[in-house]
């Protein structure tokens, strides 16, 4: 289809429209009248109708309506084939551009509306059998309490016939002060839209310096408050009515509805009202402005009324309300005029102007001054419900996006946003609306009141005029930022559609939350605790790990806690998940129960121990059978390159230089069963375990000989003062004074003790009894450790080297100051070996980083090997330990956890 030539074809076509357009309308107000002409004879002559009659009369009324919208959808073809096919430059198109062509005829011209409202009227009415209609005439009075619910929705020009004559099927068209049968009589030149409709003008108060009441209106909180004064038609003065209106929210919580008062005071008794002198007022003072402008109020209304307005008064006073912004509409209306269960209205050419200039001491600014004004792009349509449910053709509508869902919308808060922007910090979720932005960009004219169609371009109602969520919007760092929006410095904020529903136990709910964050982190340092009381690296690192996620939770969950408190204070329904701390909190547990299990439970955290050349080395050895041998301590001769190993009732010496590793057997004495064994010198100190027939004794062995040493009793001493259970032994100096630690173990009370001897002269002989000076705290050295029975000693570079065997660790504790450096995990040889580690040795040497297999070789290079002596399977293990900056030690990978 081409475009249009030149002006005369606009003008032939724009006729032609205009001819079929107004014949057709023109034919359905004559059937219409004939129609609501033919159902007036029935209800005057209270005729009782047949249901094929009645379903007769619907059918009619129905095809009307269906002509009706078929010719909206004609007007509105007609409209978009003209603006497709024009040129800009065209005059004729931008004058009918300008006057709104071709809505005039079918919106501002038409006297349908209001007949067809009566049709389906007394359709209802006579199916009813209600042909008296009681109060039919008398005229609607608004109430002083509403107390219902609101949906609100915006709606375009289009769409106001469609809309209108579904209301029309189930309310009767209501006007304020007329009857709908006049207003069906108007003449065809008169501008129906105007008689159906009713102009309302608001002016809302808010306090000039907070805005309190647009922020607690925005925030919608408990008990939120918006005061306004309303009047219908041209602005009242002298005796004339006006309204004071009160609407309070309330949340679900409190079990009450949000509620809307209403209280007439004549006009030149309002200035008075809102004084702002700090006046208190009495009962009396307020009854008497009530009765000048309702004379007949009486009861408990009048009760009502007063304690209304000295609220108003009060809330004036108190929170220096001003007036801030004016609304004016024109309402159409659709509610039977006996109840208010069910009402529908439409507000049409919404105007929102500043009364920032009215003169103190008044209520509204002088008229036809100029002033910002702003006029919405779009109408309001309201569905109102008292007790009663909403039909189901409005939610039909919101599915073909003939109306969208303008949830909470509100003349005052656009107004106060828009015109008051740098007041506020809060913007109304509809400013993010592609609908609703460019007024909300100050793309308003200061200038004008912006009366005519021409000066706002109206915009189309869709689904894509709905943003996106914050949560949807942004690259990873803004979604990061999200996680703590009472941090952000973004002045200008956008609440949401839909407000979290917050109670009191909401915010005991969030604490909560926070107080289990906290217990949870508590489990952390528990757990941190437990590790550290292994002593031992890994474990120590582990415990580090887990109290700085115990830290990190803490403020982690403080800084949640504010964020929701936040969110909860804005009424967000969005950003209260937490994906991160649950997911922290899990693999912090599950390192640390972990971590214990590993170190708590051999079977679970077993180091598999395997020899490694140069690191971990068993000595091979000869000359003697597994049968026979039973390791049970070792000693070092650093002058021979011996190793001296007790085993049941001999004295075994290890040669360490030889590649053959024999094995001789230097001593054996019957009956006795040597435990531990220390070199002193020359000296030799073996300590035996006691049994039934003999007690625990001390053996000195004086060495002679060099590469084939002999070893020659010199004494032997009874262990007296109970000292019994004896298992290892250890040489220390102290001041100058030679002792020896000598530890027992009691396996009915699972206590071991060392105890302290002087180191005895040799011309003691056998039969004398050896009796300890002191002892060393057993609980200081076994806190901690469940089997505290110790397998062996060692004094090493001042500190004491204690073997647990069967908690397999070996301690060590600084002589000096009794501290506990570390806690050192054995390897394990087996499953049924794990607990046979029976002594120790630690020797400071010159190792080999060459081929030869024993670490006790010639080289050039310090380091400490860990001799120890395993019971069963006899084996000797000789091990390169790694060297800490702090003095201590741990095993190399080859026998490390």
């Amino acid at each position: 289809m081409s475009n249009f030539s030149d002006t005369k074809e606009i003008d032939a076509f724009v006729n032609d429209t205009e001819v079929r357009i107004r014949y057709e309308l023109h034919s359905i107000e004559n059937d219409t009248k004939s129609l609501l002409a033919v159902l007036s004879q029935f209800e005057e002559a209270a005729a009782i109708l047949s249901r094929n009659e009645l379903e007769a009369f619907k059918s009619r009324a129905d095809k009307i309506q269906a002509r009706l919208v078929s010719l909206k959808d004609f007007t509105v073809s007609s409209m978009q084939t003209l603006f497709s096919r024009s040129n800009e430059d065209h005059q004729r198109y931008s004058r009918h551009k300008a006057t709104g062509f071709p809505f005039a005829p079918v919106i501002g011209g038409t006297q349908v509306i209001p007949s067809l409202s009566e049709v389906f009227f007394k359709i209802k009415c006579l199916s009813d059998n209600d042909l008296s209609k009681p109060n039919k005439d008398k005229e609607w009075v608004p109430p002083s309490v509403f107390d219902r619910s609101t949906h609100k929705y915006w709606i375009q020009e289009a769409n106001l016939v469609e809309v209108m004559l579904l209301c029309l099927r189930e309310v009767p068209l209501l006007v304020f002060g007329k009857d709908t049968s006049e207003v069906a009589n108007v003449g065809p030149e008169e501008d129906i839209w105007n008689t159906i409709s009713t102009s309302i003008t608001s002016i809302y108060f808010d306090s000039p310096e907070s805005m309190i009441l647009y922020k607690d209106r925005i925030a919608r909180v408990e008990s939120a408050q918006l005061f306004r004064i309303r009047w219908y038609g041209k602005k009242p003065s002298g005796n004339e009515l006006i309204f004071l209106e009160l609407k309070t929210h309330h949340e679900q919580w409190v079990q009450q509805k949000s509620i809307k008062e209403r209280v007439a005071l004549k006009a030149f008794d309002l200035i008075e009202v809102l004084q702002r002198d700090g006046r208190r007022w009495t009962k009396d003072m307020a009854t008497i402005k009530v009765t000048n402008a309702k004379p007949g109020m009486r009861g408990k209304e009048l009760e009502d009324a007063v304690s209304l307005l000295l609220r108003i008064r009060k809330l004036v006073i108190k929170k220096n309300l001003q007036p801030r912004i004016r609304s004016t509409y024109r309402r159409v209306a659709f509610q039977s005029n006996t109840n208010n269960d069910l009402r529908f209205t439409i507000d049409r050419d919404i105007e929102l102007s500043s009364e920032e200039s009215a003169p103190l001491g008044t209520w509204s600014r002088l008229e036809n001054e100029y002033v910002k004004t702003v006029k919405m792009p779009v109408g309001a349509f309201e569905v109102k419900l008292g007790g009663v449910e909403a039909p189901k053709w409005v939610d039909t509508l919101l599915g073909k996006g003939i109306i969208q869902d303008g949830h909470k919308f509100s003349k005052y808060l656009s107004g106060a946003s828009i015109l008051f922007q740098k007041d506020v910090k809060t913007l109304p979720y509809w400013a993010e609306y592609p609908l609703f932005r460019k007024l909300y960009n100050g793309d308003i004219d200061s200038e004008t009141n912006c009366k005519s169609d021409s000066d706002i371009t109206r915009l189309t109602v869709n689904s894509e005029n709905v943003p996106m969520s914050k949560e949807q919007k942004g690259n990873i760092f803004q979604k990061i930022a999200l996680l703590f929006p009472f941090c952000s410095t973004n002045e200008k904020v956008t609440a949401p559609k839909f407000r979290a529903r917050i109670e009191p136990k909401t915010y005991f709910a969030a604490e909560r939350t926070f107080i289990q964050w906290i217990s949870a982190a508590l489990l952390l340092v528990t757990i941190s605790a437990l590790l550290l009381t292994y002593r031992e690296s890994s474990t120590d690192a582990n415990a580090k790990f887990l109290l700085f996620v115990a830290l990190f939770l803490a403020f982690y969950a403080l800084a949640v806690y504010f964020r929701r408190l936040h969110l909860m204070t804005k009424s967000k329904p969005y950003g209260y998940t937490d994906h991160i701390a649950p997911i922290i909190l899990t693999i912090a547990i599950v390192i640390g129960v972990g971590s214990i299990l590993f170190h708590a439970s051999p079977s679970i955290r077993k180091i598999t121990l395997r020899e490694s050349k140069g690191k971990c080395q068993q000595v091979p050895y000869s000359g003697i059978s597994f049968l026979e041998f039973q390791p049970s301590d070792i000693a070092i001769d650093l002058e021979r390159h011996h190793a001296f190993v007790p085993s049941t009732s001999d004295i075994i010496m290890i040669d360490l230089e030889d590649d053959v590793h024999e094995v001789r057997t230097l001593s054996s004495i019957k009956f006795s069963d040597f435990e531990a064994v220390v070199l002193v010198g020359d000296v030799l100190f073996a300590v035996s375990e006691h049994s039934i027939t003999e007690p625990s004794k001390l053996f000195a062995f004086e060495i002679a000989g060099s590469k084939k040493p002999k070893l020659e009793l010199v004494g032997s001493w009874k262990l007296g003062n109970g000292v019994k259970g004896t298992e290892s032994i250890a040489y220390r100096q102290v001041d100058g004074k030679e002792q020896l630690l000598i530890s027992s173990y009691d396996a009915l009370t699972n206590i071991s003790q060392i105890h302290i001897f002087e180191v005895p002269k040799l011309d003691f002989f056998e039969g004398q009894e050896l009796f300890p000076i002191s002892r060393l705290n057993e609980k200081v050295m076994s806190s901690g450790i469940a089997d505290t029975k110790i397998a062996s000693m060692q004094v090493f570079e001042d500190r004491l080297y204690v073997l647990y065997d069967n908690a397999m660790m070996i301690r060590s504790f600084d002589l000096k100051s009794g501290q506990m450096y570390e806690d050192i995990r054995l390897p394990s040889v087996g499953d049924s070996y794990d607990k046979q580690w029976e002594g120790l040795y630690f020797e400071r040497v010159q190792r080999s980083r060459g081929k030869d297999s024993n670490l006790r070789g010639a080289s050039m290079m310090e380091g400490v090997i860990l001799h120890l002596a395993l019971d069963s399977p006899p084996q000797i293990w000789q091990f390169s330990m790694n060297e800490k900056k702090d003095g201590t030690f741990s095993f190399p990978k080859c026998a490390a956890a």
